[in-house]
């Protein structure tokens, strides 16, 4: 298994998944837990039909793929936002 396929995917990360015979682009919006079927974990995300538009869904996590975009120096935005995270204890 890869690095890829282990990540969580997280509010606020850009997705792809099938909607009838489209494949659509969208954010996770909320994270609804595990209160789907068999306590899947739910995702509320919020996608463009078309340019006016938008519908908001909620699907089993397996069924969303995460979309990484890599950037010029082989981060991705998503890891680059996680490291920029500061944690104090004090």
């Amino acid at each position: 298994m890869s690095e890829m396929d282990t990540k969580r995917i997280e509010v606020g990360d850009k997705v792809r998944f099938d909607w009838g015979v489209y494949r659509l682009t969208g954010k996770v919006v909320e994270d609804r837990g595990n209160i789907g079927n068999g306590r899947q974990r739910l995702l509320r995300i919020q996608a463009s039909v078309d340019t006016q538009n938008a519908i908001q869904v909620e699907l089993p996590e397996d069924m969303v793929e995460l979309i990484v975009t890599p950037t010029k120096n082989g981060i991705s935005a998503r890891s680059r936002r996680n490291r920029s995270t500061v944690y104090s204890n004090g």
